[in-house]
């Protein structure tokens, strides 16, 4: 029986793809945020267009900072910049870990760049695999603080 010249590589897409590798990465993601503990689940989106890396200097630089400030002391999270598939626009993903506690809606209150849904964090409910899956698109920036 002839054999592919691909046989034992991973399937690439013409850009160069590495699905089994992307595959890894999003399994990895999971299984990290599976094994930490997170308070809250949050889908943050912009009034204007902006970048990937814009949307990483926000999030870290004004959002987490301004979360540190109301909570008086560290945020841990794991958060994906990545653009939306329907609408073409940049938005973020994250997971947020506090170590003193702060209210849903001071977590919503603190994000100024546009609208932010605020939810309590349940493994069960998917959100750990959906962000898992944000790492591997094209261009998206990933962002964690443990």
């Amino acid at each position: 029986m002839p054999q592919s010249r691909n046989a034992g590589r991973s399937p690439t897409l013409a850009d160069g793809t590495d699905h089994a590798r992307l595959r890894a990465l999003r399994l990895g993601c999971e299984q990290f945020i599976a094994d930490a503990r997170w308070d809250l689940y949050c889908t943050l989106t912009f009034r204007f267009e902006v970048s990937e890396a814009e949307a990483v200097r926000e999030f870290e630089r004004r959002y987490i900072q301004r979360l540190q400030q109301r909570s008086q002391g560290p945020v841990k999270y794991f958060a994906v910049a990545a653009r939306n598939w329907a609408e073409g626009r940049v938005h973020v993903h994250a997971l947020l870990r506090f170590v003193r506690p702060l209210a849903r809606t001071a977590s919503k209150d603190a994000w100024k760049a546009g609208q932010a849904i605020v939810d309590p964090f349940d493994p069960r409910r998917g959100a750990g695999g959906y962000i898992a899956r944000h790492v591997a698109l094209p261009e998206s920036e990933t962002m964690v603080r443990q």
